[in-house]
């Protein structure tokens, strides 16, 4: 019925950034009836770069480099003025940023948290460069301040960063509103939220996640590194057995992140008249940025059938590839497998492992079926 799919993996996002991603780090509460804005996208810019200048009133060259190492939530910027003749060290600052994601949904009067470190490691007469998060709603946009007040910062910190004005409903259907984290030199974290008239609090809308799950990104677990959807869509012939009648197998979505239609149908290739087939939709929220050891995972997952002739939806699975066979995430009605209409919490089985050495990389795969999947990358840090 299902033949061979070809696949594709889409990462929606240049060489030089890093993944879309995607998990709360906290709710604050919300009246609202409907409508909010999900996360859409993710983005890393990155400011590498070496420029050269002449030392003004000399023939005296230098190099300023501007380098970072490091990966998502926690990097490391080193912004150094290099003499090019001796190779000396003139000036420079070298300092760490660590930082958690926004929430995956923001909904009206909800104010925007996460939880932000500065921390410089060397420093030779420079100082770090101003950093900034700011929500592009209203004129200047929306600020985040640390515990300090401060909306611009560039000496040493930890604390959450709360936003100064609540968030505001969308003009429009799928309107774009950016949180850019600017680390300075260059460095941002974007990420992007569209506005959906029809997302609301324990709908579609991505889990709250655990309070002990709103720690700083130093906190040792399973860190969120990256995303992928594998696109499943394919155009298969094949011909009837016994005949020399041919048909067209043909899978197809429709959709974003988060929600996605699926269409898998059999055409018969004489009368273009449908065969057999159907059609379901998917909605989900993204599992946690950080997988604690001890804890078990928690997503929204709802399954829905559009239309249906003979055949039902492919079935369906999301499983974290802990131990032999994986870990399977359960919905309300116990089932680790779901291809009938269903809109539940779904829990891990298990609860989650320690990590045996740091960067270790473990994954949460979401199978939507027709060879569509959601992958989740996470990698093990001791702190």
């Amino acid at each position: 019925m299902h033949g061979l799919r070809s696949m594709m993996v889409r990462m929606v996002f240049p060489s030089l950034c890093w993944t879309m991603f995607l998990a709360s780090p906290g709710y604050s509460q919300n009246t609202g009836a409907g409508g909010g804005w999900r996360l859409s996208n993710y983005t890393f810019v990155d400011g590498t770069s070496t420029v050269e200048r002449v030392v003004a009133g000399t023939t005296s060259k230098i190099n300023d480099v501007d380098r970072y190492t490091g990966d998502k939530g926690n990097i490391e910027i080193a912004k150094n003025r290099w003499d090019q003749k001796t190779g000396a060290l003139l000036a420079g600052v070298t300092y760490s940023v660590r930082w958690t994601d926004p929430p995956a949904a923001l909904f009206p009067g909800d104010r925007i948290r996460m939880n932000y470190q500065l921390k410089i490691v060397t420093a030779k007469s420079w100082a770090p460069d101003h950093q900034s998060v700011n929500f592009s709603q209203g004129m200047g946009g929306v600020f985040l301040l640390n515990a300090k007040g401060e909306n611009y910062f560039k000496s040493a910190f930890e604390s959450e960063l709360v936003s100064s004005t609540a968030v505001t409903a969308g003009a429009r259907n799928n309107e774009e509103r950016t949180l850019t984290a600017n680390f300075g030199a260059g460095f941002k974290a974007i990420y992007t939220y569209t506005y959906d008239v029809n997302l609301t609090r324990g709908g579609d809308a991505p889990v709250a996640v655990a309070e002990s799950q709103t720690q700083s990104a130093t906190q040792a677990g399973w860190h969120l590194a990256k995303y992928a959807f594998v696109d499943g869509s394919s155009n298969v012939e094949r011909v009837i057995a016994g005949t020399n009648s041919r048909v067209n197998d043909v899978d197809k979505f429709t959709g974003n992140k988060g929600n996605i239609e699926i269409a898998s149908n059999r055409w018969d290739q004489k009368t273009g008249g449908l065969l057999a087939g159907v059609t379901y939709r998917v909605k989900w929220s993204d599992p946690p940025a950080i997988l604690l050891p001890g804890e078990q995972i928690r997503m929204q997952y709802e399954l829905r059938t559009v239309t249906a002739k003979t055949w039902p939806p492919y079935k369906q699975s999301v499983v974290f590839n802990q131990g032999l066979g994986g870990v399977f995430l359960l919905n309300a009605r116990g089932e680790n497998y779901f291809n009938s209409d269903f809109n539940s919490e779904l829990v891990s089985a298990k609860t989650v492992a320690k990590g045996s050495r740091p960067n270790e990389e473990k994954t949460v795969t979401v199978n939507f079926g027709a060879g569509f999947l959601a992958v989740y990358t996470y990698r093990w840090r001791e702190r």
